[in-house]
């Protein structure tokens, strides 16, 4: 699959995900759904740093989830919010959420500055929802198949020493306008 495939694929899935994001309930308006751009923006960085078979599965779910009548965003909501139990029989579940964890508290390490702004790592407030229970709540909307298929990428990615974390936030600072990472932190200065 070329670049451009890559591209619609991305364009698809963020198509359907915004639909369902812009018509999640709730008693209290979540304040992101103000910001659709912003939301778009932190979708595409993560999509953009996935693999085409976790992407085409991920389009799978969403699709399945419409023919359904099944908002995913409410239902990551819902578990973030304590509404849904976790699923008990999720593959692959943990060990994902393992890896990005790690990787997570690896650009906090390196990075301080730029993660000054991100999800507190595992401790709900609120102020927010940390960055496992976030995790782990949208993990807990997929299929089996696509954590299948994540779970084959992030393992691949750690054998090569990759942070899927790292892809994301220069993708998000890339469309920003800087090169990178250290570009960004040094002007922070």
């Amino acid at each position: 699959m070329n670049s451009i495939d890559k591209e619609r694929l991305v364009a698809s899935i963020l198509n359907r995900e915004l639909d369902m994001f812009l018509s999640v309930t709730a008693d209290d308006i979540y304040t992101c759904q103000q910001s659709p751009d912003s939301f778009l923006l932190h979708r595409r960085a993560q999509f953009d740093a996935w693999d085409v078979p976790t992407l085409s599965s991920y389009l799978e779910d969403l699709m399945e989830a419409e023919r359904e009548g099944v908002n995913l965003m409410t239902r990551k909501y819902a578990y973030m919010g304590g509404q849904l139990e976790r699923p008990e029989d999720k593959p692959f579940l943990d060990t994902i959420v393992e890896y990005l964890y790690y990787w997570q508290c690896d650009m906090f390490k390196r990075y301080p500055a730029l993660m000054r702004g991100a999800r507190n790592l595992e401790e709900d407030s609120d102020e927010g929802t940390s960055f496992r229970t976030y995790l782990m709540s949208e993990l807990c909307t997929y299929s089996d198949i696509t954590l299948k298929h994540l779970h084959d990428y992030v393992s691949r990615l750690a054998l090569d020493s990759g942070n899927l974390s790292e892809m994301i936030y220069e993708n998000v600072l890339k469309a920003n306008g800087f090169s990178s990472i250290a570009a960004y932190v040094e002007r922070l200065g």
